[in-house]
């Protein structure tokens, strides 16, 4: 499943890494939306598409005496949801539901006011997502749409590209820096050139780990490029690019997420790899040397 799809329907480990980012990252852009929501303190409000429940969070604030319900088609939204709004869910001011904005189980005309934070765009059938949402408001209610993003994902695509490409090879030296006795001489030389290298976003440099060890290091990539593209997505970085490294970094949006992203990744991949890698066996060294001598000859 590709970041952006996690970011429609959060599923399994990289969902829930994307939901707790997502809480993180749509908070700016859903304080500015809340300005405008303007209701009783008893007032009955439901989040459609709720993600990590940080909005309801919001709204049972802004709003003492009210309920806030929300709802989302993804388990593991809903789980989140449920954890950071449990105090409220006790005492019976909250209610999550794991559902289709297109079909809902509310009563009609219930509602004060519906909200929807950057999730809109996903609805597949959106005409019919207004109906219900339209049926569940209270006459004269409020529908509130706050969106940071169209749902254009091409820029995000081509970020989650070079991240890809960037983690590994900058993880395999933070590796060789953190273990350098599970690394031979000839893989400490390799990591080095695959670091420059990886900044430039050429991979290269990490085939031979990856066919020397792909049990170990390849998951070990796929972890700290999840977690570095998770970081990216929430934070909402943006490439015109989708190719030039390090290079590129200054004409992206929100370029210092792109570099914490990066580092974020990159150590996890680091970490992971040097715990899970096995040690080198004592004359491991000398045997590559002269299988490097008689390749010369």
């Amino acid at each position: 499943m590709s970041f952006f799809e996690n970011t429609r329907k959060p599923v399994g480990f990289g969902g829930k890494l994307m939901v707790a980012m997502m809480n993180v990252g749509h908070g700016a852009v859903a304080r500015w939306g809340l300005q405008f929501l303007e209701l009783a303190p008893d007032a009955k409000v439901l989040d459609c598409g709720c993600g990590g429940g940080a909005n309801m969070k919001r709204l049972l604030k802004k709003y003492p005496q009210g309920i806030v319900k929300g709802i989302d088609y993804s388990p593991v939204s809903v789980e989140k949801s449920k954890k950071v709004n449990e105090t409220a869910i006790v005492e019976g001011r909250c209610a999550v539901l794991q559902g289709s904005v297109a079909d809902m189980i509310f009563a009609d005309d219930w509602f004060d006011a519906v909200t929807a934070f950057e999730t809109v765009y996903f609805w597949p059938d959106l005409p019919q997502c207004f109906r219900e949402v339209y049926r569940v408001l209270k006459p004269g209610g409020t529908f509130l749409i706050c969106n940071e993003s169209n749902g254009d994902t091409d820029k995000d695509e081509k970020w989650t590209k070079i991240i890809g490409g960037m983690t590994p090879p900058c993880g395999v030296f933070v590796s060789t820096l953190l273990t350098p006795k599970k690394f031979s001489a000839t893989e400490k030389e390799t990591a080095k050139t695959a670091f420059p290298m990886g900044l430039c976003f050429i991979t290269e440099g990490v085939l031979p780990f990856a066919a020397a060890d792909p049990a170990r290091f390849i998951p070990a990539s796929m972890i700290g490029s999840a977690l570095a593209g998770g970081i990216a997505v929430a934070m909402g970085v943006e490439s015109v690019a989708g190719h030039g490294g390090i290079f590129v970094f200054p004409m992206m949006t929100n370029w210092m997420w792109a570099v914490i992203a990066l580092i974020v990744g990159s150590v996890a991949t680091g970490v992971i790899y040097s715990a899970i890698k096995k040690p080198r066996e004592e004359g491991q060294e000398e045997e590559e040397e002269i299988v490097d001598l008689d390749i010369n000859l």
